[in-house]
């Protein structure tokens, strides 16, 4: 891969090619920062970068694909390049559905929100909603607590997550709950 972009940077420059330039540059705009936080690779991120390597990819086949004749058989392959990439792309969205947390979280948080409001209808003024650990997923799925705090827009709530945001001190009532893997419960 490194030799391979070195390659393209290459003949980029010496070519002054503009279109395949913004799209390296964009790859690598948004590619560069796992390079220093790995910790941040989701591999929903990649999708971001991806849209360079299109344009650098549709860049490099264009020239082939203009070269074809007659002009039916560069409509057949045009047509068979698109197919493939629609049916990539919807192998890629299934396989995200069925395997990335991260897109169920609309859903859990739905489910999340349905069981405060089924045990609390109407907060009090001044209610704390603390979330104990581990509590970095519901952190994510309930928006960071802003979900929570829409769902009371006339007595929005103190929301915190425990080991991510301390509950505030001599706030009451407080309302204890824990992530389940699927939803949240009450904590005795």
């Amino acid at each position: 891969a490194a030799a391979g972009s070195a390659a393209l940077v290459t003949y980029t420059a010496l070519r002054h090619d503009r279109v395949l330039l913004f799209g390296l540059g964009w790859f690598a705009l948004y590619l560069a920062p796992v390079v220093f936080l790995p910790e941040h690779l989701f591999r929903y991120y990649l999708y971001t970068p991806l849209f360079g390597a299109a344009l650098i990819l549709a860049r490099l086949i264009g020239p082939a694909l203009a070269a074809l004749r007659p002009a039916r058989t560069r409509a057949l392959v045009a047509g068979a390049l698109a197919l493939a990439f629609l049916a990539a792309s919807a192998a890629g969205v299934a396989t995200e559905l069925a395997t990335n947390p991260t897109m169920a979280q609309a859903a859990q948080g739905q489910r999340a929100l349905a069981v405060l409001r089924a045990d609390h209808p109407t907060l009090p003024r001044g209610a704390t909603i603390e979330f104990v650990a581990p509590a970095d997923h519901i952190y994510y799925v309930l928006g960071y607590g802003a979900a929570v705090r829409l769902a009371y827009p006339n007595t929005p709530p103190t929301v915190s997550f425990d080991g991510i945001t301390p509950p505030p001190a001599a706030r009451v009532p407080v309302y204890r709950y824990r992530w389940t893997g699927a939803t949240i419960e009450p904590v005795p």
